[in-house]
């Protein structure tokens, strides 16, 4: 049975993972002076340290919680945790919305960046639930 210490530790484990390897590709891309693209990289780096403490806040409200017993718990987490990944990016959704009425492309592909990035981190998430 799955419990919300491992999936946290599993979780964290593969954002760490991505973390690392952004890391990498943007020491690389700055290396080649393509500052763009590390920008992006950079970007994809803040997403990955944001999730990674909204699932530590997660993992804290409900383990705090005395009067549900463990699958509860687990279950309230799961919900919880899955929640920010709609909560989070909404304003990232009407600022994507915004940069395509006004055709700023640089906009788009950041804000494009970010969401994809979100949508990556659910599956992640859902696959180890």
């Amino acid at each position: 049975m799955k419990n919300i210490d491992i999936i946290t530790k599993q979780y964290t484990e593969a954002l760490n993972e991505k973390k690392e390897k952004c890391k990498q590709r943007c020491d690389i891309l700055t290396k080649d002076n393509r500052e763009d693209e590390a920008d992006l990289e950079k970007i994809k780096l803040n997403i990955y340290d944001i999730f990674t403490t909204f699932i530590g806040v997660a993992q804290r409200q409900i383990l705090k919680k005395e009067h549900i017993d463990e699958n509860s718990k687990y279950e309230a987490f799961c919900n919880e945790y899955l929640q920010t990944f709609d909560k989070i990016p909404e304003s990232w959704r009407v600022k994507l919305e915004k940069a395509k009425e006004n055709d700023a492309v640089i906009d788009i592909v950041i804000e494009e960046t970010k969401l994809s990035v979100v949508s990556e981190l659910k599956n992640i998430f859902s696959n180890l639930m």
